[in-house]
This record gives structure tokens, C-alpha cells and sequence, in this order.
């Protein structure tokens, strides 16, 4: 069987890793979505895949300098779609919480480097109640095996 993966969400017919974009992807019955988590300037982890704000929204500067309530504050570059502020990890995780889907959160830790990136993504997604098998895988694989280690608690 064939796994529909909605990369960045349904970003084809939505702005890229917005919350428009995964309530698509859920409401079109993927099976899991992809998406890329930084950190705000005031640590917060939002899920944006660019390390800039200049190609997906309406600002200028990269992700690790603003707030998060700046990054909140701005609006998509793509003609399709009212709806695209940069969310929180949290509040992706609490839109997909009630689903099955598989969700792989890629960690943007090489161009830029966000210290404690690893360890606030587990700690974020450990909060959320979810369906069936709590599937939740990270990348790069070292993360995963954090991810699985706090799992199973060891």
C-alpha cells in the first residue's frame, strides 16, 4: 500500500506549512504530513521550512531573530489562500492531535544553529493526546532516537 504524504502540508492548494495547509491535508485523508521546525528568537519553536521570512510571507530577516509573535504577525507571500500566519509547533501538534496521521517534523539545525532545538520538539510533542500508534518521527536520525528513547522512557 501507498502512504499520501502532504509535504508542508497541502501546500500545493495552501501557503506552505500553515495551518490552512495541514486541515487541508487531514480533510484530503493523507496519511502523514512533513514539516520543518526552527526556533523564534525568544525560543518558542515554530514550523517554517525557509531559515528566512522573504520567500513564504510578507516580512524580511531570518526566523531565529524574530519573535514569535512577530512571525505570527505576518502574512503569505501566495496568492492562494487568506489564511498562512507561521505557526507554533504547538499549535500544528494540537490540529493534528486528534488525527492518525504520521507526522515527521524535520529539524532546521544546520544552516542556522538552534541550540536545545531537539530537546523543546520531543518535549512539545510528548504533551499532545494522540489516536492509535502516536506516530511521530524527527529528523536528522539522531533526533529520532531521542524522540524514541523518551518514548519508552529510558
Amino acid at each position: 500500500m501507498t502512504d499520501i504524504w502532504a509535504h508542508r502540508g497541502a501546500s500545493v492548494a495552501l501557503p506552505e506549512n500553515t495551518l490552512a495547509a495541514f486541515a487541508a491535508a487531514v480533510a484530503a485523508g493523507a496519511d502523514g504530513v512533513e514539516f520543518d521546525v526552527q526556533l523564534s528568537a525568544d525560543g518558542v519553536p515554530v514550523v517554517i521550512h525557509d531559515e528566512r521570512v522573504d520567500r513564504t510571507h510578507d516580512g524580511v530577516g531570518w526566523v531565529g531573530e524574530l519573535s514569535a509573535a512577530s512571525l505570527a504577525s505576518l502574512a503569505p507571500r501566495a496568492a492562494v489562500g487568506a489564511a498562512g500566519a507561521i505557526p507554533t509547533l504547538d499549535e500544528v501538534l494540537d490540529l493534528l492531535a486528534p488525527t492518525s496521521l504520521t507526522i515527521n517534523i524535520e529539524l532546521k539545525n544546520s544552516v542556522v544553529s538552534y541550540p536545545g532545538l531537539e530537546q523543546r520538539v520531543v518535549a512539545a510533542g510528548w504533551h499532545v493526546p494522540r489516536p492509535g500508534d502516536e506516530s511521530m518521527l524527527t529528523s536528522p536520525p539522531r533526533c529520532a532516537a531521542s524522540a524514541r528513547t523518551r518514548r519508552s522512557g529510558r
